[in-house]
């Protein structure tokens, strides 16, 4: 499940930018590891043992996709496309007009976070995008 959400790093820095993404799926802490799960799964869990505690959102590549597409600026940031690179082994999230403005990773999840992440960084979102 780990390669089909975000990373816990790019999770965490997406929710400490302040960016919002409805999502199922949590990165939970117990003893100092991490773990992906729903939120729905984890409620029970929770109260079962005190001993974990949600962190993060863990957006999969789908739900990225749809923040990175809604309510985007007029123009350029409208044609953002997604590939896999065997040979490099990496996903490329890029926008169509713009070689240069792309997110890289190893996961498509990871590539569309960073886009977002760099979009969010570079004040290119709406305001109520964050």
């Amino acid at each position: 499940m780990k390669d089909k959400v975000a990373s816990l790093e790019l999770s965490k820095k997406l929710h400490e930018a302040g960016i919002k993404v409805k999502t199922e799926f949590y990165w939970y802490e117990k003893d100092g590891k991490f773990e992906v799960n729903t939120h729905s799964n984890m409620k029970q869990v929770l109260l079962e043992y005190k001993n974990w505690r949600c962190a993060y959102p863990a957006p999969l590549a789908v739900e990225l996709g749809e923040l990175l597409m809604k309510d985007l600026p007029e123009g350029e940031f409208q044609e953002l496309i997604s590939w896999y690179d065997s040979g490099k082994k990496e996903w490329i999230v890029r926008n169509a007009l713009d070689e240069d403005l792309r997110g890289i990773a190893d996961t498509e999840p990871n590539a569309r976070a960073k886009m977002l992440l760099y979009l969010h960084e570079n004040n290119l979102l709406p305001k109520g995008e964050k």
